[in-house]
């Protein structure tokens, strides 16, 4: 089974016509990567003020580690998306449109959803890598070479979360951006940790006023 359908990923297809677009930036920490005694965490912006916003303790299985906290972001805002932002889109734009009809309605709430973050394996993977991955006799994904991908459940877990969201007329796109246009979401990923062993200087924290609106 091939993962060409997760093209939509990558933005490579585009709904005609739609000029709508939700930006989201993600972002995960883990404090003593990889180490006993790990932890981690996750942050997701969507603006300033947003009640959207997450800063979340990442639970997984095994040892946390940042790639682990860096695609629990992610699901985390695909979901985010999906159950709150998608209900109330509809609503959304009815009450600002003086007249309209349902299959207008429908039509206004296609849009494309980016996913932005600074892990480039992250993007990488989801970009270039996963359409050549497959799904063995268990369930979890293997290279051309039969090897298992790391992390193998939580890129099917993004999968089906970019599938859900195809159902519901929204096209999600992945990113690469640098750590200073990810600093909202960094610092909330780094807030949802306790004590200050990932904070650095001149770095923003989660504490400072966000300074511009995304999305």
């Amino acid at each position: 089974m091939k993962y060409d359908s997760l093209l939509n990923i990558c933005g490579c297809i585009e709904y005609a016509g739609t000029s709508r677009s939700l930006l989201v930036f993600t972002d995960g920490a883990c404090s003593n990567n990889g180490n006993e005694g790990a932890r981690g965490g996750l942050g997701v912006f969507f603006g300033p003020g947003s009640r959207f916003n997450l800063s979340e303790r990442v639970a997984t299985s095994g040892v946390p580690t940042n790639q682990k906290a860096e695609l629990e972001a992610v699901a985390r805002a695909l979901e985010a998306v999906r159950n709150t932002v998608i209900p109330h889109r509809p609503r959304t734009v009815i009450n600002s449109e003086s007249s309209y009809d349902y299959r207008a309605v429908c039509d206004m709430t296609h849009m494309r959803l980016i996913i932005a973050t600074d892990s480039s394996y992250v993007v990488e993977c989801l970009c270039k890598h996963m359409t050549d991955w497959s799904k063995n006799k268990q369930g979890a994904l293997v290279s051309k070479q039969g090897q298992l991908v790391e992390n193998s459940q939580a890129f099917l877990r993004l999968q089906n979360g970019v599938e859900e969201l195809s159902m519901v007329g929204v096209q999600v796109a992945n990113y690469h951006v640098g750590r200073v246009e990810n600093k909202e979401a960094d610092g909330r990923a780094k807030a949802s940790i306790p004590g200050d062993l990932l904070r650095s200087p001149g770095r923003a924290t989660p504490y400072q006023r966000p300074t511009r609106l995304s999305g």
